[in-house]
């Protein structure tokens, strides 16, 4: 059985050893995420970069959200109002999309950064590698695209545009492998690093009025807004389906930090019980 929880490896010394021949007592990174899943596991390699680079000063810049921002991230770009859902939306967006990647590729052309790290959001991000290749930049991609799910004709742009390819699921590395990509490390799920149970079942069931002798499904709309609008009213119309065949069953909704209850109420107002 592939074990996709591994224990964290992360990727800060495998950063710093690609650059070690620099020997350099800065470094200036350009670090791009557009969603709020990137911007939290872009913020949390911030972090822990600063954490490794004892003697080092390190300067990013980039396409940041607000976790990235926190992280003292100079922002570029704000992506906030860049995770869109929907080709209506997509459309709409696509002259603030063209904005932001020009004044992205114009600030990577300026200062010139040791590397550029591309985090998920892959529609986006390869677009920028093969630009930001092309200029002679060292490009680190953290989150592989998902290309053996669909699409996987892109494997051919990684190898051609991506210097370094961070994956966090075990099986990828020798699925590039076999396509002729060798430049795959397996830095382990970034999610194990963060994620604790702060308490078991019983004093989870306690705190939000379950029945600990009932099963229990947790529904994730995900952290987008036009996601929590537009997905989870069908969940809970897929959870009152499974209701009516299972009565015994319970449900909680997981809410992204970035979502509240009052907005998750707001879309789906039937919902009996929202659990953060």
């Amino acid at each position: 059985m592939v074990n996709f929880f591994r224990p964290y490896i992360g990727f800060p010394m495998i950063l710093f050893n690609l650059m070690s021949a620099k020997e350099a007592e800065s470094l200036r990174l350009m670090i791009v995420a557009g969603e709020p899943s990137g911007d939290a596991h872009a913020a949390a390699l911030v972090r822990a970069l600063r954490d490794e680079a004892a003697g080092v000063e390190l300067e990013f810049f980039g396409s940041t959200g607000a976790e990235m921002r926190e992280s003292s991230v100079e922002s570029i770009v704000r992506s906030d109002d860049l995770a869109i859902l929907g080709l209506v939306e997509i459309a709409q967006a696509l002259p603030k999309f063209w904005r932001a990647f020009r004044a992205l590729k114009r600030a990577a052309t300026e200062r010139k950064p040791d590397a550029v790290i591309l985090v998920d959001w892959p529609d986006f991000n390869l677009r920028l590698a093969r630009t930001l290749h092309r200029k002679g930049l060292r490009i680190i991609y953290y989150i592989s695209p998902q290309l053996w799910a669909w699409r996987s004709y892109r494997v051919r742009n990684l190898r051609r545009d991506v210097d370094l390819l961070l994956s966090i699921l075990p099986f990828e590395t020798e699925w590039y492998e076999r396509r002729g990509f060798t430049r795959v490390e397996f830095t382990g799920h970034p999610l194990t690093g963060e994620v604790r149970a702060r308490y078991g079942r019983e004093e989870f069931c306690r705190r939000n009025n379950l029945d600990t002798s009932r099963p229990i499904i947790a529904l994730l709309p995900g952290s987008r807004h036009k996601e929590l609008h537009r997905i989870l009213p069908a969940m809970l119309d897929a959870a009152r389906t499974i209701s009516r065949e299972q009565p015994e069953t319970q449900f909680v909704v997981t809410l992204a930090p970035n979502r509240s209850r009052e907005e998750a109420r707001s879309d789906a107002s039937s919902a009996r019980s929202i659990s953060d």
